[in-house]
């Protein structure tokens, strides 16, 4: 029997494809956001608006959505709270649109709602937005839980949402297993005290299932 008995996925780059999801998104609502002072403000959040990408070091890789309006704010000397107001609503709708799924995510909850292992999300995307692309994605049934960084328990690496997915999993920290894509999602694993499976080229998501 596995040690494992729930499941909690952070969303981009583990389960929906960030390039092919977020640069065509960003590359849209930045220049609607911001007009003039577009270019200065892709340079801050290392976006190529010619070519909609992403560089790996950008806040919106792993950051919240209130980090990046942070960031935007600070460039064009906005408050980051007015910025975030009209960002959210604009990311929100294109978001659902372009979301792009990478190959054996389908397939990988599919299996897991057969075994019948609790699953939950923990993104630093809003909860909302989540939802809506999960939705839209054929996905949204296989996740009994799905928190963000607007849920009430802080954004990743905090480890709230950990703590409290395995609290609506009941099961204790320890028999949940974080699968993630980068440092800041390591770092919520290690912060909650919960084992973590690290999702890159040479480790893809299908492994999960070996592990459980």
């Amino acid at each position: 029997m596995s040690r494992y008995q729930a499941v909690v996925f952070d969303k981009d780059g583990t389960l929906i494809d960030v390039q092919r999801t977020w640069g065509p998104v960003f590359a849209q609502v930045i220049p609607a956001l911001v007009g003039d002072d577009a270019q200065q403000v892709s340079a801050a959040l290392s976006l190529d608006l010619a070519t909609a990408t992403i560089g790996a070091d950008s806040v919106v890789v792993a950051g919240s959505n209130a980090e990046i309006a942070q960031v935007i704010g600070s460039t064009i000397g906005e408050p980051a709270a007015d910025v975030l107001a009209r960002l959210e609503p604009l990311i929100e709708d294109l978001a659902v649109r372009h979301a792009v799924p990478l190959d054996a995510t389908g397939d990988v909850l599919a299996t897991l709602t057969g075994r019948r292992v609790w699953q939950g999300l923990a993104t630093n995307d809003s909860a909302a937005a989540a939802d809506r692309q999960l939705d839209h994605l054929g996905w949204r049934d296989h996740f009994a839980s799905v928190l963000g960084y607007d849920s009430g328990f802080g954004a990743k690496p905090e480890p709230g949402m950990l703590h409290e997915s395995a609290r609506r999993a009941g099961v204790a920290i320890t028999e949940m297993l974080f699968v993630g894509d980068s440092e800041t999602d390591r770092r919520t694993a290690a912060a909650a005290g919960c084992d973590f499976h690290l999702v890159d080229p040479e480790h893809p998501l299908e492994r999960v299932l070996s592990e459980l």
